[in-house]
Formats: structure tokens, sequence, C-alpha cells
């Protein structure tokens, strides 16, 4: 796929994005996500091409575009809850269920 296409991929998400329920939104921005995720070695090749350039250009629109949209971010709610969690000694055990709410 051409970043060109991810591209308009993107926007129909957005000229769409009323009219969807938020889980059905971040669904699409998710999937869209991963498919630029397995291209980007590709894109991500020669630094000095336009496709590089449209791709860094498209992140950071998805970027803004989420947090227009007050989409979930599952590690900064992880940082909250375990602000320690990047420390070399961080046991991550103790982020199981079982460690915060006791086993059965």
């Amino acid at each position: 796929m051409s970043i060109q296409d991810y591209i308009n991929q993107f926007e129909e998400i957005e000229n769409e994005a009323e009219e969807l329920d938020q889980d059905t939104l971040e669904e699409k921005i998710y999937a869209l996500e991963e498919q630029l995720s397995s291209d980007r070695d590709y894109f991500l090749r020669d630094f000095d091409s336009p496709e590089f350039n449209a791709f860094e250009k498209l992140q950071k629109r998805i970027k803004r575009f989420k947090k227009a949209n007050d989409f979930y971010d599952e590690k900064a709610t992880l940082d909250i809850m375990f602000p320690d969690r990047h420390d070399d000694d961080f046991d991550e055990e103790s982020m199981n269920f079982d460690s915060i709410y006791g086993s059965d």
C-alpha cells in the first residue's frame, strides 16, 4: 500500500468520525496504525524521501486526531497506576490482577 493510500484511508476515517461511535472510531484508527506499523520499515528506508516525510506527517496527524477525540491510552494509564514501572528493578508481577486484588 502506498503512503497516499494510508493518507486517503485516514481522511475517510476523519470525515466519518462524527457518524461513528467511539469504539468503532478507535478500532478503525488502531487498525490503520497497525497497518502503518507493518509497513514502517518500507517508509523509513530513506530519510530524504517524500514518502518518509509523508509518513511522519501522517503519524503526527493521527496522534493529534486521537488526542482531539479522547482516545484511551493504555500506556499512559499504566504510567499513572505504576509510576515506577520503567525502573530496572520493577517487578512486572506487581501489575498482575492477583497482586492488586488478591487471589480468589
